[in-house]
């Protein structure tokens, strides 16, 4: 990885995310553009939109500045560029993701409300859809140093997304986790082995002399199954490709469950 983007509100869970940024960035050398962007509405006379936005511009930079050098004390080697932008936050993410090159978005949440908000909400619902590029997703209690393994929750599907599982093998070589493929199968899946030996054979030739595990649980509920096996210690790992399970994961009512697992960092990968 070479650069990450990291939008922030200078909340806790932003700083959080940072944290997370900063130590993906300091195991691969990458650089790290900082990234706040704040809006206003349109109202009032254009004479005192501007004195606003120009205070605003000055404050999130002055911010932006008494971050970085907090970070530097424990982070020296990393480059960590900032950027104010006057726009939509959702917005200012596309545009950079769009026009600049980065390996990453890591972004923060707020647990389980956060979570849905991120993935459901106009913000998620548009960066899932539209960025290209793996999102991890941090919520406010998360601790990387904690992280042991990622548990990829996917179908019995052959491998569609070569540069999804490319990415997913640098980023847990990178942290040193064990990666977990788990796949949930109902009771009437006639076609199980079959499918199977097609997955197997598919992350054979991606993923060759990586160490790797593959469970297979019988549920019928495939989210509460996901849900009961995500550890304390493991990153949760979807493809948006499987719409029809990403879908049901963030789905509203899915949040209390998904509170229970609100320190578990998501990564998203997309086709």
């Amino acid at each position: 990885m070479r650069k990450l983007l990291v939008p922030t509100d200078f909340s806790e869970c932003a700083e959080n995310a940072l944290d997370y940024a900063l130590f993906l960035a300091q195991k691969t050398n990458a650089e790290i553009k900082l990234l706040s962007a704040y809006h206003i509405p349109s109202s009032g006379s254009a004479t005192i939109v501007v004195n606003i936005q120009e205070d605003m511009r000055k404050e999130t930079e002055e911010e932006l500045t008494t971050l970085i050098n907090k970070k530097k004390i424990a982070y020296p080697k990393v480059k960590i560029v900032a950027e104010t932008d006057f726009n939509v936050p959702v917005n200012s993410i596309l545009r950079h993701t769009e026009n600049f090159e980065y390996d990453m978005v890591v972004i923060g949440t707020t647990g389980a409300s956060g979570i849905k908000e991120i993935f459901l909400g106009s913000t998620t619902s548009n960066i899932v859809d539209k960025v290209k590029i793996p999102i991890l997703a941090v919520p406010h209690n998360s601790d990387f140093k904690s992280i042991n393994s990622v548990l990829m929750a996917c179908s019995l599907e052959s491998i569609k997304s070569v540069d999804s599982m490319n990415f997913l093998k640098l980023f847990a070589t990178t942290l040193n986790l064990e990666v977990k493929f788990f796949n949930v199968y109902k009771d009437d899946d006639e076609e199980l082995e079959s499918r199977l030996a097609k997955k197997k054979e598919s992350l054979k030739i991606i993923f060759d002399s990586f160490k790797y595990d593959i469970e297979l649980i019988q549920s019928n509920d495939i989210e509460n199954a996901v849900l009961e096996a995500v550890g304390k210690n493991q990153l949760l790992s979807v493809v948006t490709r499987e719409r029809k399970f990403f879908d049901k994961m963030f789905h509203p009512s899915m949040s209390k469950k998904l509170a229970k697992h609100s320190k578990s960092p998501l990564l998203i990968l997309h086709e």
